[in-house]
């Protein structure tokens, strides 16, 4: 494992919560897979941890981990039980699946499962509340995870309230507080990382920030302009992913399902000349069945040499997807509405070095204007846009520039946009001390006659009052010797 990885594991050993933010294809499923195989050595031979620590260990571990797509579920449904870990499935699909067999699925991931992969909605379902209210269940959970956690910001808020639950549902545990690791690639300073830590809980200074630049310098990014309208049928600008003297695997992000098809219909006739024109050029939407779908997974997952291989979709396949031999990535026809997401999209490209990597960007024909006027306005969150509307609206440029997301628009219109990306995503580092505890020492006058660790809050300990003035000792928390 990485260095950072063993980190991660050590603070939530130490019962930390932990925000990782890394980059893409940077080994984020390490952080999960290091602390749960942890947990269970030290089940099974408990002289590996110090008296004072087993009891922290419990039989059985289990962790939930809040997965946003049902890709990163299938994604990750194959990655833990290849590593020896038991992972169960809930979302829409499963439970129905599971129904029609006569299979209590809940019952399946009371006990047995060391990984359950919760879609945000079973949250808030009756089944898992009952689940919760189960003292075994509570007795086994060890961490509440959240994968791609910046999606609380725009999912959360807009039409999956149910991912934004996960402050609420670590609260109905036994075990006060269970802790959550939340993982991402891609994290903006200020308002997302506000929000992001609102709703699992996170104070500065009570939860361990790992965070990895997770500007890709191992990609070229290349921002082109679009020679074709947003409601054209030809594309003459992507022709060139049809090349088969050099043969890429190519990603094409559109916006909507169908500009997507558009497109994919364009490459298809384009592409007459070929003989595995069905196979070697595909659509992946929400609307493609399943089974397409899963065939154009496992296309994108072969890392052997296949020749050309164009895949054409929207978001649905931005998150969660992992396409080791990716060599493009492009985002089409619009201006991405974040930069996370232009970064999300750019990390289907697991190693640059390896293929030239290159991720592009085709943008509207005014669209510096357009990231100008956003810029010149002040523009700052979608509310302050809208209260910010002048006279002037009706222009075009002006109405767009009221869409377009600030800090989208400071890299458009950036000399060197690597540098644009690593300075917003730049994150100040919240005081942790997770790695120590505080434990106190007892003094004559104090009410507590006992020694006791506890985080380091500010506080007085928990027998006198807040401005208790008593001395404390720091000492070494032994579990983060012992993991490293």
């Amino acid at each position: 494992p990485h260095d950072h990885q063993l980190e991660g594991a050590c603070k939530a050993l130490d019962e930390s919560d932990v925000l990782a933010i890394t980059p893409t294809g940077s080994g984020k499923t390490g952080f999960l897979l290091v602390y749960m195989h942890v947990a269970q050595a030290i089940v099974k031979d408990p002289e590996m941890c110090p008296k004072d620590l087993r009891s922290r260990m419990t039989v059985d571990p289990c962790m939930v981990l809040v997965c946003p797509t049902k890709l990163s579920n299938m994604t990750w449904c194959v990655t833990y039980p290849a590593t020896g870990l038991s992972a169960l499935v809930i979302n829409a699909d499963t439970k129905q699946s599971a129904q029609e067999i006569g299979v209590d699925i809940w019952q399946k991931a009371s006990s047995g499962v060391a990984v359950i992969l919760l879609s945000p909605e079973q949250l808030s379902s009756p089944e898992f509340r009952r689940l919760m209210k189960d003292k075994t269940f509570a007795r086994r959970l060890m961490a509440l995870n959240v994968d791609e956690v910046p999606l609380l910001c725009t999912w959360g808020a807009r039409f999956r309230t149910s991912y934004t639950r996960i402050g609420h549902i670590r609260a109905h545990f036994a075990r006060s507080p269970a802790f959550v690791i939340a993982l991402t690639a891609t994290v903006c300073a200020g308002e997302q990382m506000d929000t992001i830590c609102k709703y699992p809980s996170f104070h500065d200074g009570q939860y361990h920030l790992i965070h990895r630049s997770n500007v890709r310098y191992d990609i070229r990014w290349l921002f082109r302009t679009n020679r074709s309208g947003l409601y054209a049928y030809r594309f003459p600008e992507l022709d060139w992913v049809l090349n088969t003297d050099t043969p890429r695997e190519v990603v094409v992000f559109c916006q909507t399902i169908a500009l997507t098809h558009r497109v994919f219909t364009y490459l298809r006739v384009k592409a007459a000349g070929l003989a595995d024109r069905r196979e070697c050029i595909r659509a992946f939407t929400s609307l493609t069945s399943a089974s397409y779908n899963r065939k154009t997974i496992e296309f994108l997952r072969d890392t052997t040499d296949n020749g050309l291989c164009v895949i054409v979709g929207t978001d649905t396949m931005a998150f969660g997807l992992d396409a080791r031999g990716t060599t493009d990535v492009v985002s089409f026809g619009h201006i991405p509405s974040n930069t996370n997401l232009m970064l999300q999209r750019a990390g289907h490209i697991r190693d640059g070095r390896l293929c030239d990597g290159r991720a592009i960007v085709y943008l509207p024909r005014k669209a510096a204007e357009i990231a100008a006027i956003a810029l010149r306005t002040g523009a700052t969150s979608r509310a302050s846009r809208a209260r910010k509307r002048t006279d002037n609206y009706n222009d075009a440029n002006t109405k767009e520039s009221h869409n377009i997301d600030p800090l989208m628009a400071r890299v458009i219109i950036a000399a060197c946009k690597v540098n644009a990306l690593n300075t917003i995503t730049t994150i100040r580092k919240p005081l942790s001390l997770s790695r120590y505890q505080w434990r106190w020492s007892r003094v004559v006058g104090c009410h507590s006659d006992t020694s006791d660790g506890f985080p380091w809050f500010g506080k007085g300990c928990r027998a006198c009052s807040d401005s208790c003035n008593n001395t404390w000792s720091l000492v070494l928390n032994e579990s983060s010797i012992i993991s490293r």
